[in-house]
């Protein structure tokens, strides 16, 4: 497993989001976005509307076809959609990963944790 941290000072989380979910999306890799429940909403409508000429296919989880969405969001960890990549955001942790034991069926996962520190708080 891969652990990656963005701790980021400047640069819009939004921002650096988007980056991660079009690099994953470009070389084929499926993702897990785990955000607080407060945010998924905010996500979602970023990944449709980021762009005025394009959006990310993705879906939340419980909306339905978790299986068939490249980009899952959700507030708790889920493997449905087989994702490769599990980003964590808005403050998401890992409490519910159990450990890791419970997900080893994901042998390749590579973890991506975004940190954001408000430029008033340095």
């Amino acid at each position: 497993m891969q652990i990656d941290f963005y701790h980021l000072q400047k640069t819009a989380k939004d921002t650096v989001l988007i980056t991660l979910v079009e690099k994953s999306i470009a070389i084929g890799k499926r993702i897990f976005i785990k955000a607080r429940t407060e945010n998924i909403n905010h996500i979602d409508e970023l990944l449709w509307s980021y762009k005025d000429d394009s959006w990310v296919p993705h879906g939340a989880f419980g909306n339905g076809f978790e299986d068939k969405q490249p980009i899952l969001i959700g507030d708790t960890v889920n493997h449905a959609n087989q994702a490769e990549y599990l980003i964590l955001t808005d403050g998401a942790d890992i409490s519910d990963f159990d450990g890791y034991q419970k997900y080893k069926t994901w042998p390749t996962l590579r973890l991506v944790k975004i940190l954001y520190i408000c430029p008033y708080m340095i």
